[in-house]
């Protein structure tokens, strides 16, 4: 039996494990180690006078930023901010105040985000800002490009109160189903232009053919130019915000119609809408 006087096992082992700990790492040494760590990261933050300190600030600046806009654009809509969840709040002020200042487009997207779950919080809004931190500016201006595509010819000037509905290949499908003219090929790609190159999608291109008698093709964009490239619709697509579709291809008869477009998915027409303000979700037709 134990002595009285002896700490129990948990309290020896709780001695023993702090002496080993002591033993290991000698505060200089950690002391050295924190040193070296320091060393080792202050060639990727001296050029901006980066210090924990700062780099704290900083984060502070860009959230008070995010909170100003946000504010800004509830005050001209005429609202009223409520509270949002601690599920959203503590995960979105981590995600976003790692954002640059000069990078505005996003800052602004965090700060539209922000207003929209504190009028009309949804769940899918905490996904929002886990899609928004994987993205950078260039994904967000070719986002903000794909959903004014052709904006004027719609005359949408505010908002998309005539919104498309979102490309798929189902809706393609059955625009193809009921508007080819056996007749008047041509016609059909005219109508087909009009209809899909608009406001949340991009055509690049379609070809019409019959067993390969007659052939017919149109060129309409490229999104893989100077501004654009493939990693920008990549990083897109696997987030599920945008598809690109290349040679997606339908039949009918002895005909063969295929077509590549870039277009905004349902989920992105929702994540689009709550962090630009820009769409009213209620007028899109998700086929």
């Amino acid at each position: 039996m134990a002595s009285e006087d002896q700490p129990p096992i948990s309290a020896k082992f709780e001695i023993s494990a702090k002496a080993e700990v002591k033993a290991e790492i000698p505060s200089n040494s950690m002391g050295r180690l924190v040193d070296s760590l320091t060393d080792a990261i202050r060639p990727f933050t001296e050029k901006r006078g980066l210090r924990a300190d700062q780099i704290r600030l900083q984060r502070e600046d860009v959230l008070l930023e995010i909170a100003r806009l946000a504010r800004e654009r509830l005050r001209v809509e005429g609202k009223s901010p409520n509270p949002v969840p601690h599920k959203f709040l503590i995960p979105f002020m981590e995600k976003a105040s790692l954002e640059e200042l000069d990078n505005s487009v996003v800052v602004r997207s965090w700060a539209n985000l922000l207003a929209s779950a504190s009028t009309e919080y949804e769940e899918e809004m905490l996904r929002f800002a886990s899609v928004l931190s994987e993205m950078g500016p260039r994904q967000a201006k070719f986002l903000e490009k794909l959903a004014n595509n052709q904006r004027e010819r719609y005359g949408i000037v505010n908002g998309w109160e005539d919104a498309p509905l979102v490309v798929s290949d189902l809706s393609i499908a059955k625009f193809f189903q009921e508007n080819f003219e056996l007749s008047n090929p041509e016609k059909f790609l005219k109508a087909f232009e009009n209809e899909f190159d608009r406001p949340g999608s991009i055509l690049v291109s379609a070809v019409l053919f019959n067993e390969g008698r007659s052939f017919f093709e149109r060129e309409y964009a490229d999104v893989f130019g100077d501004d654009w490239g493939y990693s920008e619709l990549y990083v897109l697509d696997s987030l599920a915000v945008v598809r690109l579709a290349q040679n997606s291809t339908f039949k009918q008869g002895t005909w063969t119609f295929a077509c590549s477009y870039v277009a905004m998915t349902g989920f992105g027409a929702s994540f689009y809408n709550a962090c630009s303000g820009a769409i009213d979700t209620d007028e899109i037709g998700l086929l």
